[in-house]
């Protein structure tokens, strides 16, 4: 039988990337198997994100408690997804909380007017952020998908027949991808 080694990923700017290879030896010494992200400039949102979901944990590469936003994004893609965070320098829990938090206020702001603009211009869909699921596209995952091409649906995030828990309803990873790709392309 195969032995089964913990996966981390490993994240951190170019400016600490002295600091991330120590990490990234000590973690392989302690049999670890060590994702790194960004270690080589900046990736592609959705590499990192897919680096992410191969790990059990996620280990922030911060001296001196310097955290750039991208990795923030980062960070909160993990703890959304229920995955192990830890770090070079302390971080406090309840920042990060706050942090995502305030990501999914944001991106339910977004979707709300992004599901707006594709009614009202069907031809705009190329250009926004969405998934499929049970055969319907989800423009707004705060609104369950038989609703989604309902006129005004943007506005039923307080309807109890429409409204959803977008992390209980479409699962953990397509809401956490939805809300770090919608914010991250609106900024």
């Amino acid at each position: 039988m195969a032995k089964e080694y913990p996966v981390i990923a490993v994240i951190g700017t170019e400016e600490c990337k002295k600091e991330m290879e120590q990490i990234q030896e000590k973690l392989t010494k302690q049999r670890h198997i060590v994702v790194p992200i960004g270690m080589c400039g900046k990736e592609d949102l959705d590499m990192r994100l897919d680096k992410i979901d191969l790990a059990e944990e996620l280990f922030v590469v911060n001296p001196a408690g310097k955290i750039e936003m991208n990795i923030w994004t980062d960070i909160c893609y993990a703890y959304l997804t229920g995955k192990d965070i830890s770090s070079l320098e302390s971080m406090s829990y309840r920042e990060i909380q706050e942090k995502a938090n305030d990501l999914i206020y944001g991106s339910e702001m977004l979707a709300q007017r992004q599901l707006e603009m594709v009614q009202h211009n069907s031809y705009l869909d190329k250009d926004v952020v969405s998934f499929s699921y049970k055969q319907h596209t989800i423009y707004d995952p705060w609104i369950r998908e038989d609703m989604q091409e309902e006129p005004f649906a943007w506005s039923m995030h307080e309807n109890i027949k429409a409204a959803v828990n977008p992390f209980e309803h479409y699962g953990k990873k397509n809401a956490s991808r939805f809300v770090v790709r919608i914010v991250e392309k609106n900024q």
